[in-house]
């Protein structure tokens, strides 16, 4: 796909996926700034609201509107034609929050509320048995007016390292080579949804050890450079602001 195109592309995925290369020698900044124009499908608004609906009628449902504080680089590991990858919707197109990343990321948080090892289990499970509480994926709000990508930049300084994996020892004698990529801007705002049909009080304990870890730990990666933080706040009845 040509980059003049990816504008009239309704799937983001399928455009990152195939946009063409840029020519050799050159950076990805021309095939990349179309994708800072998107926003999301109109179909998939409603598909949101439907999720929206459906969501607060589950048995034993805590919900909370996440906020990136930050800028999100979630799935930057994942297959890209780029250096870093970014994890969207296989339907939609969209950005969103896999409910295992979700998942992940509570258990890590976890070890600062000091959950004994049979709560620990009882709430995430284990390799045996899946745990009570249900991790959904974080749905995207849609919003027409809101870009659903913002093009960042790193440089790394020790390309031959990285790229040789390890063989050649980093020092300060090369140049930095500027990476352009995509990550989620900050002001995004998923609906996070947790369920637990045998106790709502299971998944509201849940959810403050997740909030915990979306305000203090970050998701996704380079979480370590401040990116993947998240404003947390309450959601009114039926999945509208309170």
């Amino acid at each position: 796909m040509k980059a003049s195109d990816v504008a009239r592309c309704q799937h983001a995925g399928i455009a990152l996926a195939t946009v063409d290369p840029p020519p050799e020698g050159s950076t990805w900044l021309d095939q990349l700034e179309p994708f800072t124009t998107l926003s999301s499908p109109r179909a998939y608004a409603v598909a949101a609201r439907r999720w929206s609906r459906m969501s607060a009628e589950l048995p034993g449902v805590t919900q909370r509107w996440a906020t990136t504080k930050s800028s999100l680089a979630i799935g930057t590991g994942s297959f890209s034609p780029m250096e870093n990858g970014l994890t969207l919707h296989g339907t939609w197109g969209v950005p969103y929050l896999p409910g295992s990343a979700l998942k992940g990321l509570a258990l890590r948080a976890a070890a600062t509320f000091g959950l004994s090892e049979l709560e620990s289990e009882v709430m995430f499970g284990t390799t045996e048995s899946r745990g009570y509480v249900n991790f959904n994926d974080g749905w995207l709000l849609p919003d027409a007016e809101a870009p659903l990508f913002k093009l960042d930049v790193m440089t790394p300084h020790a390309g031959n390292y990285y790229s040789s994996q390890g063989g050649t020892a980093p020092d300060d004698s090369q140049d930095p080579v500027p990476i352009q990529f995509l990550v989620v801007p900050q002001g995004t705002r998923f609906l996070v949804t947790l369920d637990c049909p045998e106790s709502q009080d299971w998944a509201e304990a849940a959810m403050t050890i997740l909030t915990f870890g979306l305000q203090k730990l970050g998701l996704g990666g380079m979480t370590s450079s401040g990116y993947g933080r998240f404003t947390v706040a309450p959601v009114g009845r039926g999945g509208h602001d309170g």
